[in-house]
């Protein structure tokens, strides 16, 4: 549930602003209230699909730029609640699942270990080289 970029979100929300502001509604002001929707939208983590959908409807009920952000939560507060349980259901059936698990331990290998692994790997390499040349020679 990623929300929209600041750029994305100025996107999906112009054309509620431009339908509803003010004609005397200044630049300055235009930003004050794009990062405050961008704060609302943080913080109740709306993702951008739900916001698209959302703005959609908004578009035709909002009729002042302070109710843009109470319409669109009104209209997507159930998924977005929906989402986020399903989401804590998840993480939880996760944890449970890997507490059930046993978990391997980091061990730091000794010395003799570390040449027992060389000198295994030496071998291996010298057979797989002895095979490599036995097959191209029967080839």
């Amino acid at each position: 549930m990623q929300p929209p970029s600041l750029k994305e979100l100025i996107e999906i929300l112009t054309p509620n602003l431009i339908n509803v502001a003010p004609s005397g509604m200044s630049k300055d002001q235009q930003v004050i209230w794009y990062k405050a929707a961008a704060l609302r939208i943080s913080e109740k983590a709306i993702p951008k699909d739900l916001l698209e959908a959302a703005a959609v409807e908004c578009f035709f009920k909002a009729d002042h730029p302070a109710k843009i952000m109470k319409i669109i939560w009104d209209e997507i507060k159930e998924e977005v609640q929906r989402r986020q349980k399903r989401i804590r259901e998840l993480r939880a059936a996760i944890e449970s699942e890997s507490g059930n698990r046993p978990r391997l331990a980091l061990v730091e290998a000794s010395d003799d270990d570390r040449a027992a692994i060389t000198q295994s790997l030496g071998e291996l390499t010298r057979d797989l080289t002895r095979r490599a040349k036995a097959e191209r020679q029967a080839l």
